[in-house]
């Protein structure tokens, strides 16, 4: 299988989730060792930005245009969520992803809590079958809903933010099952590295996105 194929797998499969489990909203802090980061990855059109974890690089352009085309051929379209590949960072020697999707804007009624029920009502039928553990947790006051998922070979992790913007994210982590231990520190890292405030981020990296 190449790796636009596993790309695209990925990536409808990151779109799933089933019956969860709901926790209260903790406020986390997450030790960010910069060592276990590649340099901030910024979307100023988003107000969004966070470092993956080193080694796990963005596609070329022409690689993420195919995996966006692919994506949307093999996803079903729903009229109250919209998904819009932004970025997707890959270590394919680990079998390692991370994305970054734009789930559109929210209107002035809804909150983080009510887009999470929809989106998990708009996409739990497609893998009813999934343990997933959902919980939620501020970070630099960013409110944050996350689906831990497990799969047979995989972990993954879906992060759904509503940012001050009214714009809606998702934030996806996977990494296999064998080394998934190896790895918690660069994720919790990386998690810890998201940032709305973008001024604090010029300076530190060398890669911006504007789309």
């Amino acid at each position: 299988m190449n790796s636009i194929k596993k790309i695209t797998l990925f990536l409808v499969l990151m779109l799933g989730c089933s019956e969860t489990k709901t926790t209260n909203t903790d406020d986390i802090f997450f030790a960010v060792d910069r060592t276990l980061l590649n340099p901030a990855y910024i979307d100023s059109t988003l107000g969004i930005s966070f470092c993956p974890p080193k080694g796990w690089n963005p596609l070329q352009d022409s690689t993420l245009k195919a995996a966006r085309s692919r994506l949307e051929n093999s996803t079903t379209n729903d009229d109250s969520l919209s998904f819009q590949l932004i970025q997707f960072f890959t270590n394919l020697e680990k079998s390692a992803f991370c994305s970054l999707t734009e789930v559109g804007s929210a209107d002035s009624s809804e909150t983080l809590i009510s887009i999470a029920e929809t989106y998990k009502t708009s996409l739990k039928s497609k893998f009813p079958n999934l343990e997933i553990r959902q919980g939620s947790f501020t970070t630099r006051g960013l409110n944050v809903v996350q689906f831990l998922i497990q799969l047979e070979e995989k972990i993954l992790f879906k992060l759904i933010a509503l940012l001050p913007n009214k714009k809606i994210v998702q934030l996806d982590y996977a990494i296999a099952r064998t080394i998934y231990p190896n790895f918690i520190k660069h994720i919790e890292s990386s998690i810890g590295s998201i940032n709305t405030s973008l001024n604090e981020e010029k300076g530190k990296t060398n890669v911006q996105k504007n789309h």
